[in-house]
């Protein structure tokens, strides 16, 4: 039993004339035995008898099994197989598709004359996809016929990519009118990271999302922007070529400076507001954290109180190492104040010896001493004669060991507790907690009021003796 194969060819021509015919080719015949019908007429037939629009080589056509056709060259190397079923072939005899090409260099070449579009397409129920070369020598993929409108994607002549647009300015634009994911890198493996690398000659940088540490290779959920560069630095633009803030190689951070020599430096030239921060909710606290090993302060405005976590409007500055002190530096490095870890404070000394300690001058309208009866037990009128008292103490001159502090009078502590001791207090030495060194020497101090008592009441007893003699 004969297998029927038909091939129809649109146009062919005969070797023994100059004219052209159109007619069928019908090719009878069973495995390994073909008999060539042209036109009804039994005739030999090969390659070399005919021409199809452009020259064909010699070879001759022959039925290779049940299972197809094969188009052989003159050394017997199959050129062209038709499988049954339709799948073609070129340089294979088993095509899994429509049409495989295979061979040493596989590859489709589409040629149109002039400058106008040519290449490929590809249809289903859902559209059509084109691909190949624009006339303007663009490679295109479009959802358009003519590959000149095409934008979906674009590799120009001179190795630009755009994607949704056809003349994209640089190595990769990305162009969408609708809010787009410009791009997405995803591994799906978490024993490896996913990086974006981008090179510089030498230099490199990368973003790494969701990985391993691109230092320890460690599993990592943070996103990480590396420089890779000793030397490099992290800056950040937005409308100008200067940075607007600069990540150094040492890991300082400036803003509105590309040097910064502190770990945070932030400059501007207008009235600026330097650092803010704000915590909407009131059942909590905002505060900036100071450490420095394992000593820390607080600044907190408006929350908890740090230490009891009842609600303050008030702001708090709160030093939490047990001795710590919170001091007030101006132009030098000796401090104007100091609160001292007991709650004293000085100005112009770092070791007050009262609650409050002024090592200098004090000019004020008023001074006031709390003297409310309602405060005080056991009143009783002073004893002793105020007049010998005062006739006994001795008004000194003197000059400060500190030269900043020049001459002046007064009275010598030393010399005043003899007289009045109630108007003489001595101030302990300080030591240090940690080293145990002296901080300050022990040393006295007056206390005015109690000299202002005794001298009010010699003017009193010496009004009294006035008094007598008038008599």
């Amino acid at each position: 039993m004969k297998k029927l194969f038909v091939i129809t060819l649109v146009v062919l021509a005969f070797s023994a004339s100059a004219d052209w015919y159109q007619s069928d080719l019908t090719i009878l015949g069973a495995p390994g035995s073909i008999d060539p019908v042209l036109n009804s007429t039994e005739a030999t037939f090969d390659f070399d008898s005919i021409l199809v629009t452009t020259e064909i080589k010699s070879g001759t056509i022959e039925a290779l099994n049940v299972n197809g056709i094969t188009f052989t060259d003159d050394g017997g190397v199959v050129a062209i197989f038709i499988k049954d079923g339709g799948n073609v072939g070129i340089g294979t005899i088993t095509p899994n598709t429509a049409l495989e090409v295979s061979g040493s260099i596989p590859q489709v070449h589409a040629t149109r004359a002039g400058s106008t579009n040519s290449g490929f397409g590809a249809t289903n129920g859902d559209g059509s996809w084109y691909f190949g070369k624009a006339s303007s020598s663009e490679f295109v993929i479009s959802e358009s016929m003519d590959l000149d409108l095409g934008t979906e994607f674009v590799i120009c002549t001179d190795g630009k990519v755009g994607i949704g647009t056809a003349s994209p300015a640089q190595m990769l634009e990305i162009s969408g009118g609708a809010t787009i994911v410009a791009q997405e890198i995803e591994n799906t493996n978490d024993a490896y990271s996913t990086q974006l690398e981008l090179n510089s000659g030498s230099q490199s940088s990368y973003i790494i999302q969701r990985g391993k540490d691109y230092a320890t290779a460690a599993l990592q959920s943070d996103m990480q922007i590396y420089n890779s560069f000793s030397t490099g630095e992290i800056k950040f633009h937005t409308a100008s070529s200067t940075p607007d803030m600069t990540i150094a190689a040492d890991g300082k951070v400036g803003i509105g400076t590309a040097s910064p020599a502190q770990m945070l430096e932030i400059s501007g030239g207008a009235t600026i507001v330097a650092l803010e921060i704000e915590n909407t909710n009131d059942a909590y606290t905002t505060q900036l954290e100071l450490n420095s090993g394992s000593q820390s302060s607080y600044i907190i405005q408006r929350g908890k109180d740090y230490a009891t976590t009842a609600l303050q409007s008030d702001m708090q500055i709160y030093n939490s190492f047990s001795t710590g002190e919170i001091k007030f530096h101006t132009g030098s490095a000796t401090p104007d104040m100091t609160i001292a870890a007991d709650g004293k404070v000085g100005i112009g000394t770092t070791s007050p010896g009262e609650m409050l300690e002024v090592n200098g001058t004090i000019e004020c309208v008023h001074v006031t001493e709390t003297s409310d009866a309602r405060c005080k037990e056991n009143i009783a009128d002073v004893k002793g004669i105020s007049t010998d008292k005062i006739k006994a103490l001795r008004a000194r001159s003197w000059d400060w060991k500190d030269s900043d502090k020049g001459s002046t009078i007064g009275f010598v502590a030393q010399e005043l507790e003899q007289v009045i001791p109630e108007a003489v207090v001595t101030h302990p030495a300080m030591i240090d907690e940690e080293t145990g060194k002296t901080i300050r020497e022990e040393h006295k101090a007056i206390v005015p009021t109690v000299i202002l008592t005794h001298l009010i009441k010699t003017v009193q007893e010496l009004e009294a003796r006035i008094k007598k003699l008038e008599e």
